[in-house]
């Protein structure tokens, strides 16, 4: 048996996330496509309120990452995601994917949704639909549910929806998020299209109101 089957065997074993196929398809990947990075830290009740569910933390977190973070069983569990905003065009050619989404709605009830934006420099971008996910992400950090934010690498499409996010729950500048974004995940990088249009939709992004969230954090 392989080292990387040796690891799925440790970590999955009712293989609830991983079939034959996508374990595959993982296999071929770099593990950085299933690792998430925290951009903004889940706050744990105190002491840590045990199990899995909305309301196991005082406030969810914000995760980005790549397209296998959904078969991240580990990362899932641990930091209580419970809500999956998918940036991709098309996702075709990650067959596994699909079967690690139906698995997570259907054994944890996670929620999924979908930003069909192609990583291309003539993707028009709606501010309604990037104000709304905006909203869909606050809502749920404030229920104690993380969220995970995802495109196909985890470098452009998925940077920008987690900058705009900074940008509405700090305040910030575009400029200044996307460095603060850096720091938490050094890939991290907007093409010059989304960058463009979310400084056309900064006033619009500043001016959202979200609810305060006690103890609410910004990338260090």
């Amino acid at each position: 048996m392989s080292a990387w089957s040796n690891f799925w065997s440790r970590h999955f074993p009712n293989g609830l996330f991983v079939t034959a196929e996508s374990e595959a398809a993982i296999a071929a990947q770099s593990s950085r496509l299933t690792t998430m990075s925290s951009i903004i830290d889940p706050v744990q009740h105190s002491p840590p309120t045990q199990g899995y569910g909305q309301g196991n933390q005082k406030r969810g977190g914000l995760f980005m990452g790549a397209v296998y973070t959904v078969t991240n069983q580990t990362d899932i569990f641990a930091n209580n995601v419970g809500a999956v905003i998918n940036c991709t065009h098309d996702l075709q050619a990650y067959p596994s994917y699909f079967s690690a989404q139906n698995n997570l709605k259907s054994n944890l009830g996670v929620t999924f949704a979908r930003l069909t934006w192609a990583d291309s420099l003539d993707q028009k971008l709606d501010a309604n639909d990037i104000k709304g996910a905006v909203t869909f992400i606050h809502e749920k950090r404030s229920q104690g549910v993380s969220v995970l934010v995802h495109c196909v690498m985890g470098v452009s499409r998925s940077a920008t929806l987690v900058t705009a996010y900074l940008v509405a729950s700090t305040k910030k500048s575009v400029e200044e998020c996307i460095a603060d974004l850096k720091t938490k995940r050094e890939e991290a990088n907007p093409n010059d299209n989304f960058v463009g249009q979310l400084k056309e939709f900064e006033a619009e992004l500043l001016a959202l109101e979200l609810k305060d969230l006690t103890a609410e954090s910004s990338p260090k």
